[in-house]
């Protein structure tokens, strides 16, 4: 989100009209269809929202989220979301406490509390007393993906909040050495999603319901589409004016792309670009795959040449095998790991990239040296909580980049409109001026 000069609190009155009226702008724009309307909305109505609240109202307020969380996690677990968006209205316009107590079989009293809260916080709507219809934040919340954003939280971060002391750094002017999650399990995020299934598939649908979601999408910000079409014709290139070479010609390497719904996304809005395009995983994440699914194994790829994408098993930490490629795209890769396991990971892909040809697409966020949002704030904070990872400002990137070897630099920030936070930056081999130009 872009940063502003208003201040949040303690505001004048020149100030908080001039609020209002970035308020109304942003009205106007997410009206107009704006994709990053909302996100501004968000945080401008934050800042009106503590500005008209005295401070022990707001630290008071602050410590309600986790009762929130609480009540999330028990519509979850007992199915009383699923139960809200899968019943039936009845006659009076609405589903009655007492069916959905039915349907879950918890007394009615508890369903009813657990109810209130949820209707408070957007998700359901009280038709009536006892009475409740679902709406689009409960169908949202009931998606399996989503509920397994709640699920992992709960398992992982809830039980982090209960021992923080244990997680500190033992010298407190030292920089963490782990995430707090090793802290308190005595392992990896990573190692901990491979040791337990229903976390692992609950942090994969979550990771897929979050790139479904309706916003702006990559190759709308960065066009792709048109680099991949004006792509260099070096002679040292694999791409040569035959159409049969072309289909050989390595298009996209989506690297850590999970179950392939960025590139699943990115061919069915250009079918018509030949070539192949690789999407790399963990073999497990690969296997889970549906075989319903328009991927394609490596070796059903290799022996029917059937597919628009190519599923290869693969671990970042290890070299690249996909030399040559046009496009390298990494979508929330980097700010899993601290700096000197990201260098390690865009390290391989540098060592695979040819001048002339490759460019490296970072979908990410930067961070704005001051006027954070909140929501890249808090981001920031979850990757420090999970993966001893970060969220990065520019300043952080490029210092980032310049100590890969080879090295990297940035060319371009792709962003969808005024005040996108989450940027596709195009990264080429430092020097290399010779890449294809849109």
């Amino acid at each position: 989100m872009a940063s502003s000069n208003i201040k949040g609190e303690d505001m004048t009155e020149a100030e908080e009209e001039e609020l209002l009226s970035e308020i109304h702008k942003e009205l106007k724009a997410k009206r107009a269809g704006s994709a990053n309307a909302t996100n501004r909305l968000y945080d401008l109505t934050g800042r009106l929202h503590k500005n008209v609240q005295p401070p022990e109202v707001r630290i008071q307020r602050l410590m309600w989220p986790c009762v929130e969380h609480l009540c999330l996690v028990i519509a979850v677990k007992t199915g009383l979301l699923d139960a809200l968006v899968g019943a039936k209205d009845n006659s009076k316009g609405g589903i009655s406490a007492g069916d959905l107590a039915a349907a879950t079989q918890y007394e009615e009293d508890f369903i009813t509390r657990i109810m209130r809260l949820l209707v408070t916080l957007g998700i359901g709507t009280e038709t009536g007393p006892a009475q409740y219809r679902p709406n689009q934040a409960a169908t949202w919340f009931a998606h399996s993906g989503h509920a397994g954003t709640i699920h992992y939280f709960n398992e992982i971060i809830l039980p982090i909040s209960l021992n923080i002391h244990h997680c500190l750094p033992t010298q407190p002017q030292h920089p963490l050495q782990k995430s707090f999650v090793e802290s308190q399990f005595g392992s990896p995020f990573w190692e901990l999603l491979q040791a337990d299934e229903k976390l692992r598939l609950s942090f994969e649908q979550s990771m897929d319901a979050i790139k479904a979601l309706p916003k702006t999408t990559w190759f709308d910000k960065v066009p792709a589409a048109d680099m991949l079409r004006n792509a260099s014709r070096a002679e040292d290139s694999a791409a040569t004016a035959d159409n049969e070479e072309e289909e050989e010609v390595v298009q996209i390497v989506d690297v850590g792309g999970g179950t392939g719904e960025d590139l699943l996304k990115f061919r069915s809005a250009h079918p018509d670009i030949r070539g192949r395009f690789i999407l790399q995983d963990l073999p497990q994440t690969i296997s889970g795959i549906p075989s319903s699914s328009t991927l394609t194994s490596t070796a059903a790829a290799t022996a029917t040449g059937a597919g628009p994408i190519e599923a290869h098993p693969h671990d970042f930490f290890n070299p690249q095998p996909i030399h040559g490629a046009r496009l390298y795209f990494l979508h929330h890769i980097a700010h899993d790991w601290p700096d000197e396991r990201a260098l390690l990971i865009l390290q391989n892909v540098a060592r695979a990239m040819r001048r002339g040809v490759s460019r490296l697409l970072l979908y990410d966020l930067i961070l704005p040296e001051t006027g954070c949002g909140r929501d890249e704030a808090t981001f920031d904070v979850v990757m420090m909580c999970l993966f001893n990872g970060r969220e990065r400002t520019r300043a952080q990137w490029e210092g980032l980049l310049r100590e890969v070897r080879p090295p990297l630099e940035i060319s371009k920030v792709w962003r969808g409109g005024e005040g996108d936070g989450e940027p596709v930056l195009e990264v080429r081999l430092e020097g290399d001026g010779d890449v294809g130009r849109v």
